[in-house]
């Protein structure tokens, strides 16, 4: 009993103090999971859209997850032709210019009916990269980083190498350039690999995805007989 009021009577003491109290505190988060602004009502179900830029927000929400299907639902354009003028505007921007767009989707087709207040728009996408070549996508600041990246892709014996740069700090021939240079010296022949950009034309500065890929240079089989050589006539006289 003495113990107990020994210590209640310490933690009064302490209470006591400026300052003390706050170290006793404790404080608690809680998670709750994020309902983004673009989904209507806060569900998953459809797309809110109230302006071009959110219909290309939501579009890129789409790709980015790689989802084959999705609706939207959008809403201030006075006509259905706008709002497919929009549609089109949107997809275009999305695949053609948006550098993780344009090196994911092959197309986009979808349909717009008209409904209560807004056109209903039914997406449909096809996807040229699978789900596990953009989880090996590497984000990069600059092209600095691309040398490091590649050296250590080709000592893992990998096949090929995407990289988004956020700022292309160098133009697309001098990064195709060092590319070459770090083949020729691993001894691959120029046929043997190949360098892509999404979106294909950009400018210094922009944030753009370098994709890099290759064949190992074959190595003759275990055993195998070298290939016989032209001899001249008078070799076996």
């Amino acid at each position: 009993m003495e113990k107990r009021h020994a210590a209640a009577l310490l933690l009064a003491v302490l209470l006591s103090f400026p300052g003390c109290s706050a170290v006793l505190e404790r404080s608690y988060d809680v998670v709750e999971p994020h309902n983004s602004q673009y989904w209507e009502d806060g569900t998953s179900s459809a797309l809110r859209a109230e302006d071009y830029q959110s219909l290309v927000n939501g579009l890129l929400m789409l790709v980015s997850n790689q989802t084959d299907a999705g609706l939207v639902r959008l809403y201030g354009y006075g006509d259905q032709a706008s709002a497919m003028r929009a549609m089109d505007q949107a997809c275009a921007e999305v695949t053609m210019q948006d550098p993780l767009g344009a090196y994911l989707v092959d197309y986009v087709t979808y349909d717009c009916v008209e409904s209560a207040g807004c056109y209903e728009i039914t997406v449909k996408i096809a996807y040229q990269k699978t789900p596990a070549q953009l989880r090996a996508l590497v984000n990069a600041t600059t092209a600095g980083a691309l040398q490091e990246l590649l050296e250590t892709a080709l000592q893992e014996e990998k096949t090929e190498l995407a990289v988004k740069i956020g700022y292309m700090d160098r133009s697309a021939e001098e990064v195709s350039a060092q590319v070459a240079q770090i083949m020729e010296e691993k001894g691959m022949a120029a046929e043997d690999w190949s360098v892509r950009y999404y979106p294909d034309e950009g400018e210094v500065g922009d944030a753009r995805i370098v994709e890099i890929t290759w064949q190992p240079p074959s190595l003759p089989l275990p055993g195998a007989l070298p290939e016989p050589q032209d001899l001249p006539a008078d070799a076996f006289s």
